[in-house]
């Protein structure tokens, strides 16, 4: 979603709020691994206000998220809430280690959503706490039942150990 910022931009009036209320779809995304998508519309809502030359991004997101298991690879689908808040400056202004730089007055929300949610997301996600994952040997998904594979694999590393006499 593209809000226009040009409006509080061109105030004088210090404070001056932009607010927005809308749904957006967000485009799928890779993080550490794991590929994101987002079913269905995510909710942005908030406000931009200008501050002395500046801008405060306040936006609430909430939406779903879908990824895969880490250890079954099943699809595991997670609600996700969250507030964000930037600090927002244009190009050749006064620099500021803590501002977001924009180029224009057209903000695009979706960036800011889907870089917040990577910024509240897990490194890696469970279809359940209790998932065995998959079998090393056949593959086969042990959520859904044991394998035939032999327990006693070894490490064929390790295998002339077994020769050693005590």
């Amino acid at each position: 979603m593209q809000l226009d910022i040009s409006k509080i931009a061109a105030s004088s009036a210090e404070g001056e709020k932009l607010v927005f209320d809308s749904e957006s779809e967000l485009m799928p995304v890779c993080f550490c691994g794991n590929d994101f998508i987002f079913p269905g519309k995510t909710k942005l809502s908030g406000t931009v206000t200008n501050k002395a030359g500046a801008f405060f991004l306040e936006m609430k997101v909430c939406g779903v998220s879908e990824t895969l298991c880490a250890r079954c690879g099943n699809p595991v689908r997670k609600d996700f809430d969250f507030n964000l808040n930037e600090k927002l400056i244009k190009s050749g202004g006064a620099a500021d280690d803590d501002a977001v730089v924009i180029d224009g007055f057209n903000l695009n929300l979706d960036e800011f959503a889907v870089n917040g949610f990577l910024m509240n997301s897990s490194a890696k996600y469970l279809c359940s706490e209790e998932c065995k994952g998959l079998c090393p040997v056949c593959g086969k998904n042990l959520n859904e039942g044991d394998c035939l594979c032999s327990k006693e694999q070894s490490d064929p590393r390790f295998d002339i150990l077994d020769n050693l006499k005590f």
